[in-house]
């Protein structure tokens, strides 16, 4: 699993990521966002393909995020 702070091109880049660095997820958020408050929103990408758009407090964003990795395992 990957993390990508983005400026620009969010998804394309985390995309990029994901494939160069053989990641099996990578969670991708614009970097203007999220900091400094309680809420955040992210975007989680597979390299299946899949997509899963999560916004929320940051705890219940982690949360969603650890429960992917869980179905992962």
């Amino acid at each position: 699993m990957g993390f990508a702070a983005e400026t620009e091109r969010v998804e394309e880049n985390a995309r990029e990521k994901l494939a160069r660095k053989k990641l099996d997820l990578i969670v991708a958020n614009e970097v203007s966002q999220g900091f400094g408050g309680d809420k955040n929103r992210v975007v989680m990408l597979g390299r299946d393909g899949g997509r899963a758009d999560i916004e929320g407090t940051k705890r219940a964003v982690a949360d969603a995020l650890w429960d992917r990795i869980r179905a992962l395992l």
